[in-house]
Order: structure tokens, then sequence, then C-alpha cells
């Protein structure tokens, strides 16, 4: 970017409606390929660009170290939008996991589930399926002191014990499908 991109600006002394006229006229003209929004349908490398840009979100919130939990709302909704994953992999159980019954949701993958709020832990409870199973979990997440804390999902006794059957070192895959729901699976490791 250091090497081939220019900025500037021109004080355009019209309306707001005809401003966005013209930018929605030299979008038609030159087809810029990072522009993917409606103004610019034909873009070839639309779906590519998606990807990598929810890609970049992913890396992004995998090192983001939030050092104010105040965040403004908006803000903090736009990046749990930008960044959504699709699934994510549960390598952490241990015994002391498997005594009390939870799955810690480890801080790069709390942005699948309700977001975080500064104060006393909130319980979400969330519709799940697992073997073609339906069930409400629920989800702890948040803390007095404001320091980051894994979140915390409790399935059930039947589903956590005699179900997924989960012990020390269990892999499972937890995928957010549409709407508020999850899916859950064991995950064998060959």
């Amino acid at each position: 970017m250091e090497n081939n991109l220019a900025l500037s600006f021109y004080e355009y002394p019209e309306s707001k409606f005809l401003i966005d006229k013209l930018e929605t006229e030299i979008i038609k003209e030159l087809r810029p390929i990072l522009n993917i929004d409606h103004k610019n349908p034909r873009t070839p490398f639309k779906i590519q660009l998606l990807k990598l840009r929810k890609n970049c979100a992913k890396m992004a919130m995998k090192s983001l170290v939030i050092t104010d939990m105040k965040i403004e709302p908006q803000i903090s909704k736009k990046v749990q939008e930008m960044s959504s994953i699709d699934d994510i992999f549960i390598h952490n159980i241990t015994e002391s996991d498997v005594k009390s019954r939870i799955i810690r949701i480890k801080s790069e993958y709390k942005i699948m589930f309700p977001s975080e709020k500064l104060g006393n832990p909130i319980s979400y409870p969330l519709n799940f399926k697992v073997d073609n199973i339906e069930f409400i979990a629920n989800y702890t997440i948040g803390s007095k002191d404001e320091k980051l804390r894994s979140g915390i999902l409790r399935l059930g006794d039947k589903i956590y014990n005699d179900i997924l059957k989960i012990r020390n070192h269990t892999n499972l895959k937890i995928t957010k499908s549409k709407g508020n729901s999850y899916l859950i699976e064991r995950m064998k490791i060959e």
C-alpha cells in the first residue's frame, strides 16, 4: 500500500444526494475491484474478497487484546458480525472440566456466542443439537473484576456424559447454524 496507494481529497460543493449519485457513476465507470458493495455488482472478485476479508477478521480477532471492556455496543456488534466463525474446535477439556461437566470457550472463540458485558456473569440459554437431539444449554460469560475469562458452556449431564461421552482430552466441534442455534459433535482423532 505504501508503494501503490495514493489518496487525495476534493471538497465537492453539492448535496449528499448528488455526491452519492456522482460516486455511483464513478464506480460504474471505473469498476474498482476492491469495491464489492451494491454499487459495483459485476465485480468478478466479490466472493473471493468476502472470504479473504472474513479470514482477515478472524486473524485480527485471534490477536485482539481488549484492555477496556467498555466498548460501544454498536462497535462490539459490528466486530462480532465481521469476524463471525462458523466452526470452532474444542481441544482443551481437562479433568476439572469433566468433574464440573463444563466446556470452556476460549477467548478467540467467544465471538461465536452472546457478547460479554461488564459486571456479574450472565447466563444465556442457547439452542443446541447433537445426534438429532435438540436441547438447551446454558452459556455463562462475564466477570465482576473486568478480567477476560473463558465462557462456560453447560450442556446438562445426559448430553455431557451419556450422548457425547465427554472425558479428559475429548475433542469437540461446535458449529453455529442459522439463527441462534448450534450443532455439537464429538470429533474422532485418527
